[in-house]
């Protein structure tokens, strides 16, 4: 449990499968597909399966997580092997301290996380982990997609 800057409280938990969190994931790669680099995140989200079972994977998996205010999801974290590879808030709750106390409330659970990952010009993310106090290390480059 924790609460973002103006008091409001929220919890991070393990996601159950639903329709309803299928389609909100759905919609969220489908706005990261057409990132810089989102292609790539996507495939290595799916790791050879299709959204719908890569969806399926990480909840069974205990990869995904829910950011929720109340019963409200309005964020997941995807969590692979201690690497942070995706965070999203609905737009709503964006800016006021959710995405960093989500993750500090993670850690502090004793969630390993180790890693974390930030598409090619997303300041928002890198601002993000900036301010939890991790610095960038590995840049990867690779052919154009």
């Amino acid at each position: 449990m924790f609460e973002d800057a103006a008091g409001v409280s929220y919890h991070v938990e393990t996601a159950a499968l639903s329709d309803a969190l299928t389609d909100t994931i759905l919609g969220i790669l489908a706005v990261v597909r057409v990132f810089r680099g989102g292609l790539g995140l996507i495939a290595e989200l799916c790791d050879g399966h299709s959204e719908r079972e890569a969806i399926e994977r990480a909840v069974m998996n205990e990869e995904l997580w829910c950011i929720r205010r109340d019963e409200t999801t309005v964020g997941v974290i995807v969590l692979r092997r201690g690497v942070l590879l995706g965070i999203h808030l609905n737009e709503t709750y964006r800016r006021n301290g959710v995405a960093r106390a989500a993750i500090t409330s993670l850690r502090s659970s004793g969630v390993v996380i180790t890693d974390a990952r930030a598409l090619p010009g997303d300041r928002a993310t890198k601002s993000l982990f900036e301010s939890i106090g991790w610095k960038a290390r590995l840049l990867t480059m690779s052919p154009a997609e």
